[in-house]
C-alpha cells in the first residue's frame, strides 16, 4: 500500500522554489536558506501567511512579499512573545509570593491544616 503524504519532505532549494512559484521574492537567496534551516518552514511562512496572499488566489502571495517581510513578521512575534512570558513570570513569582504569604500567615507550616477541606476558599484561619 502506497501511502500518500500531505506534505513530503522538500529540501531548502525546494521550499524556496515553492516560494518563488507562489509570488514570493527571495532577495537575499542564502538568507533565505539559513533562515530555513534555522526556524521551520511552517514557523515562517504559514504562520504569517494570510496577510500577504492575494484574497482571489489564496495559494498566490500578493505582488512585492518578499521572504525577508515574511521572517520579520515572524521575528516580531518571537520577540514580542518573550516580552509577555517576561512578564508573565513576574506576574507568576509576585502572585506565588502573595499566596504563600497568606498561607504562611495563616495556617504556618502545618499541612494538615491548610490542606484540610473545610478550609478551602477561606482566607483567614480556620
Amino acid at each position: 500500500m502506497v501511502k500518500n503524504f500531505k506534505h513530503p519532505y522538500k529540501s531548502f532549494d525546494e521550499q524556496i522554489a515553492i516560494l518563488k512559484s507562489r509570488g514570493v521574492e527571495i532577495n537575499d537567496y542564502e538568507f533565505a536558506k539559513n533562515a530555513l534551516m534555522t526556524f521551520p518552514y511552517y514557523s515562517i511562512i504559514n504562520g504569517y501567511k494570510d496577510m500577504f496572499l492575494k484574497q482571489k488566489e489564496p495559494d498566490i502571495f500578493r505582488k512585492g512579499t518578499s521572504f525577508e517581510m515574511l521572517y520579520q513578521v515572524h521575528w516580531i512575534d518571537i520577540q514580542v512573545s518573550n516580552i509577555i512570558f517576561k512578564y508573565s513570570l513576574a506576574v507568576e513569582e509576585r502572585l506565588k509570593a502573595l499566596v504563600s504569604n497568606i498561607v504562611a500567615r495563616n495556617f504556618s507550616i502545618d499541612e494538615e491544616k491548610y490542606l484540610d477541606p473545610k478550609c478551602q476558599f477561606k482566607l483567614e484561619k480556620c
